[in-house]
């Protein structure tokens, strides 16, 4: 597993959970940087700015007090110019409503540990540091290349005090997969269908409402949509609703097409509403139409 260094991007006021997120990634194998370690009287901006520079991934933990704080801006904003990965954490429960500075947030998959820290979400902290992603927003900064850092050996037992097992993982593969937000029920107002068009063995077009924030299409019997057919992957790809709009994410070896274009395995990309989005899965093998309506 490759080590990382994580900035930590928090309120004051929330320093405890900083660092509990600190000992997840170190415990991870991992580095973690928060700025706990500042002395009095060293110059703030040019020591945040050099660490953030240096990091591979930027470590966000959204709450209300983050969203309002002025130093947490200036550090994501640094973070996005210098093309770092950005990686947000919710760590109490609310609607976010975006800064200016911060509304591409919007667009970003974030870890919802809101209801506090389980061997699950840690798990998920620990394997979605490796697959998230810069933001692009045309500013010239450059994109983390992965592949590129370091190798260094980690423990075997790094995590074992997360009593990590089949049981308590299963379903989610969070070491492999992007981490979602919980299932709930659809927020009120928000309504939703997925209609299975084509596919070799469907002898007629099948309608499925969608009730909760996730729905997973694979050939799993598990999969809220189940399409047995050998070129579908197992978890092919997942619909979820997070930040008042849906998002669709390919999991797949076979690919995903949006609209006649392909997606990038594991990049969510949000779907507009009232929209008749077409889904090709494994190219041409099955045809998917979504839509959906939202209160604006």
């Amino acid at each position: 597993m490759r080590r990382l260094t994580v900035f930590i991007s928090y309120s004051r006021q929330e320093k405890d959970t900083a660092a509990q997120l600190a000992e997840i990634i170190q415990d991870g194998g991992h580095r973690a940087w928060f700025d706990h370690h500042l002395m009095p009287g060293q110059r703030w901006k040019p020591t945040l700015e050099k660490a953030i520079l240096e990091c591979d991934a930027f470590l966000l933990a959204l709450s209300r007090n983050a969203l309002q704080s002025e130093w947490c801006i200036w550090e994501y904003t640094q973070a996005v110019a210098h093309g770092k990965a950005i990686f947000p954490v919710m760590i109490e429960s609310f609607e976010p409503v975006y800064p200016e500075e911060l509304e591409d947030l919007a667009n970003i998959q974030y870890l919802d540990m809101s209801g506090g820290i389980t061997p699950k979400n840690s798990a998920a902290l620990i394997g979605g540091l490796h697959i998230a992603r810069p933001i692009d927003v045309g500013r010239g900064g450059g994109i983390a290349n992965i592949d590129a850092l370091p190798t260094e050996s980690v423990p075997e037992d790094s995590l074992s005090h997360l009593a990590l097992n089949d049981s308590n993982i299963e379903g989610t593969e969070p070491l492999t997969r992007l981490p979602l937000p919980n299932e709930n029920p659809l927020p009120k107002g928000v309504s939703a269908t997925l209609t299975v068009v084509e596919s070799p063995d469907l002898d007629e077009t099948e309608t499925v409402p969608i009730l909760t924030t996730m729905t997973q299409i694979g050939r799993l019997s598990k999969m809220e949509v189940t399409i047995k057919q050998k070129r579908i992957s197992k978890h092919h790809a997942t619909i979820y609703w997070a930040n008042g709009a849906f998002f669709l994410v390919d999991y797949s070896l076979n690919g995903t097409w949006l609209n006649g274009e392909r997606l990038v395995n594991n990049r969510p990309v949000k779907l507009s509403a009232d929209f008749n989005h077409r889904i090709n899965l494994a190219r041409k093998n099955t045809v998917l139409n979504f839509i959906y309506t939202a209160p604006e």
